[in-house]
C-alpha cells in the first residue's frame, strides 16, 4: 500500500494489517502518517488497537475498502496529438505515442502507448492529478 493513494485531509477507506489480519477504519490523514482505528464487524472497537501507517510500515497494511470511490472517467479520445477528455479538453500527449485506449479505472485512463517500432507498454493518465504515470508507479 502506498501512502500517496489517500488524500490529506480525507478519511473513511478500510483497511486490514497483513500482520493480525486486524481491519481498521482510517480516521486522519496527514502528511506522511495516516492513523486508523480497529474495527470489528463495520464497527470501531472500544479500546481497539490505534495504528499509524507510516511509508515505513506501509507494506504491512492493505486497501481494503474506499467508501467514497472517485468516479470511472468517460469515454476519452486521441489523436496524434492530444488525449480528449469527455468536457472537450485537450490534454497534449507530449513524446507518447498512444495506440489504443485499452479502458478505464476509476480516476484513469488506461492506455497502450509505443510507436511501431517500440515494444507496447501500458500507462496510465489520472483524471484527477492531470498526469500520465506508468502503472508500475501505483505498486
Amino acid at each position: 500500500m502506498k501512502l500517496s493513494y489517500f488524500t490529506v485531509g480525507t478519511a473513511g477507506q478500510v483497511i486490514m494489517d497483513k500482520l493480525s489480519s486486524k481491519k481498521a477504519v482510517v480516521t486522519e490523514v496527514a502528511e506522511g502518517k495516516i492513523t486508523a482505528v480497529e474495527t470489528k464487524n463495520g464497527e470501531v472497537v472500544e479500546d481497539g488497537e490505534v495504528f499509524e501507517i507510516t511509508e515505513d510500515n506501509a507494506i504491512c497494511f492493505r486497501f481494503i475498502k474506499d467508501p467514497n470511490p472517485k468516479d470511472v472517467p468517460q469515454p476519452y479520445g486521441f489523436d496524434s496529438d492530444n488525449l480528449s477528455a469527455p468536457d472537450g479538453k485537450k490534454i497534449p500527449l507530449g513524446n507518447i505515442v498512444v495506440q489504443k485506449i485499452l479502458g478505464y479505472i476509476r480516476g484513469f485512463v488506461v492506455l497502450l502507448c509505443g510507436s511501431e517500432n517500440e515494444t507496447p507498454s501500458v500507462r496510465l493518465y489520472n483524471v484527477l492529478k492531470d498526469k500520465f504515470q506508468g502503472y508500475e508507479e501505483l505498486l
